[in-house]
């Protein structure tokens, strides 16, 4: 081996030692710097943490953690381990948490959570044995008919169940059942007889006089008139002096007729109404 061989690999392993010495002693220093600022260095994160950057990169750091495969794993164990359980119980009674509890509830995804699990344990084997147990225990279903009525009777329950007798008003097996069950005789009978008690024409007339009767009753008028015709079959025979109304004996002629006697012999079902002015018609020999 020649010497300029020699000279070049003492020099590799002198500049080998070096960095290795100096590797060392960039530990050594940073030991000691943490030792010795450690307190200082928590100072200053924890400072960064209460910012709103340090809140912000905080959270998405922590998030996106507990969505990996380790973080899931690691979160799993702590909540199953004994201190995870009472850490968690803590938290949950001090008031901190209720607050936090309490807001997450009322979110649109603690209420979706809360109905998915509530649903899932019902339909649940388990779910179905618990509940058997309790419904067969002696005054339970008769403490459980006392809250229902209570819960009926109070404001939040009048409104949840107007809630949902509006929203199943508008779906389709709603109107399909109204529509069957009005068909029947029997029904059909006893809305004859009810529309003809006191109690029901003062109820009739005051939501009349209400403002959605008023409405109602204007969109009803519109709609019948776009749908009738208007074709009379004669000229107005009355003089000025007598306020007429035009009758319709279909859905497309008319004919003119007093005012007052018209109104006499309105009714609500038109069928009868016509029938009334056609007997009233009769009565003179004239044929309508």
């Amino acid at each position: 081996m020649c010497l300029s061989h020699i000279i070049h690999y003492c020099s590799v392993i002198t500049f080998k030692m070096n960095k290795e010495e100096q590797r060392l002693k960039n530990i050594k220093r940073a030991t000691e710097w943490n030792r010795v600022n450690t307190k200082r260095r928590k100072e200053i994160v924890k400072k960064y943490l209460q910012s709103e950057k340090g809140k912000i990169s905080y959270k998405k750091g922590y998030l996106k953690y507990l969505n990996s495969e380790h973080g899931k794993k690691k979160s799993k164990e702590w909540r199953e381990s004994e201190r995870g359980k009472r850490k968690i119980k803590e938290y949950s009674q001090s008031e901190q948490g209720k607050i936090a509890n309490k807001r997450y509830q009322q979110s649109e995804k603690g209420k979706i959570v809360k109905k998915c699990s509530g649903l899932k344990y019902r339909n649940s084997e388990k779910g179905k044995l618990m509940y058997k147990k309790y419904i067969n225990k002696e005054g339970t279903r008769e403490q459980l008919k006392k809250n229902v009525k209570k819960y009926e009777q109070s404001e939040k329950g009048k409104k949840t169940i107007k809630k949902r007798r509006a929203n199943y008003k508008l779906t389709e097996d709603y109107k399909s059942w109204r529509k069957n069950y009005y068909s029947q005789e029997s029904i059909k009978i006893k809305e004859k007889q009810r529309s003809k008690s006191e109690a029901w024409k003062i109820k009739q007339k005051r939501y009349e006089q209400s403002e959605k009767g008023k409405l109602i009753k204007r969109k009803v008028q519109a709609r019948r008139k776009r749908n009738l015709g208007y074709v009379p079959l004669m000229d107005n025979p009355f003089p000025e002096e007598i306020q007429v109304d035009w009758h319709h004996v279909n859905s497309l002629f008319v004919i003119p007729i007093p005012r007052k006697i018209h109104q006499f012999n309105c009714e609500r079902d038109v069928n009868v109404h016509r029938a009334k002015i056609k007997e009233f018609f009769d009565l003179f020999g004239v044929e309508v």
